[in-house]
């Protein structure tokens, strides 16, 4: 592609085809870039800005700090719909130009709440990134009651998308992970077991049918399921070599859409294909690694 000088003062559709021949970026947030050059801090409204207005403007930028506030008034407002308290099942912020922030945020919430009655959250058309996408990966380690993630239009590259596989995905294990996982599976047991039995002893002296526990609005509370990991053997193609052990942390998801992000990569598709979870839809439609 034919260079632009860096002055040179650029239409809309020229900034859009500069920064996807020199950076392989497009999309949404190259026009909102634009806008902002374009806006009353910059250019004023002429309709045209330079590269070197851009990177003038990005050395103005201050320092991102390392970690987010976790108190962050604007992303603990969007966490609040996560808590245990909540009655909701589904939450859609749509086009709500959520970024890293409110991600972390939502994430904590996730994590630390772990709202079983959340089964879909849609965040579709926000500000996204991989560091937000890794945000949201760590809640997904421990909140498994999600059947549906919408992440659509956002900005999760390659990275941020292996990153939100990486909790359904099975782990390859050698001998010792081997034995660490089916004692930690027979203690799982144990625990499930006492469990139904205190129920069944609970219920046994109840004079009358114990009622299934409600929210204050009287909307039945989801119970969390008691999940058992899965160790699967897989029995070598070869004789003579040994059977192979991975581990599976069975979750509620069904549906995971990472449409119209960054994805470049067919091999990033097809290394998270092979070990992720059984029966998970994984949709990558209009990303440069499904066209």
């Amino acid at each position: 592609a034919k260079s632009v000088p860096e002055d040179q003062r650029l239409s809309a559709s020229g900034f859009q085809d500069t920064l996807e021949a020199a950076l392989g970026a497009r999309g949404p947030q190259v026009v909102e870039v634009f806008e902002v050059l374009d806006g009353p801090d910059h250019a004023a409204g002429v309709g045209r800005v330079s590269v070197a207005e851009m990177r003038a403007a990005l050395e103005q930028l201050p320092e991102e700090p390392e970690e987010p506030q976790a108190d962050d008034a604007v992303g603990m407002a969007f966490a609040g719909f996560m808590d245990g308290e909540c009655t909701l099942e589904s939450v859609s912020f749509r086009a709500c130009a959520l970024g890293w922030p409110e991600a972390f945020c939502m994430s904590q919430m996730l994590s630390n709440k772990c709202p079983w009655q959340l089964r879909s959250l849609n965040l579709w058309d926000n500000r996204i990134c991989d560091r937000g996408a890794a945000a949201l990966a760590a809640a997904l380690e421990r909140y498994r009651g999600l059947q549906y993630l919408g992440l659509g239009r956002n900005r999760i590259s390659d990275a941020g998308l292996t990153a939100l596989c990486q909790p359904f995905e099975a782990k390859r294990l050698d001998e010792a992970g081997k034995a660490a996982a089916q004692a930690k599976i027979k203690e799982d047991e144990a625990k499930i077991e006492a469990k139904a039995k205190a129920a069944a002893k609970a219920a046994a002296k109840a004079k009358t049918a114990l009622a299934p526990p409600k929210f204050s609005s009287g909307r039945l509370v989801r119970e969390s399921p008691q999940y058992l990991d899965e160790l699967e053997e897989k029995k070598p193609s070869v004789e003579g070599e040994e059977s192979v052990f991975w581990l599976r942390r069975p979750s509620e998801l069904k549906v995971m859409v990472l449409s119209e992000n960054p994805v470049r990569l067919v091999e990033t598709i097809e290394s998270v294909q092979p070990v992720g979870p059984k029966g998970v839809e994984l949709l990558v439609k209009q990303t440069a690694a499904a066209s």
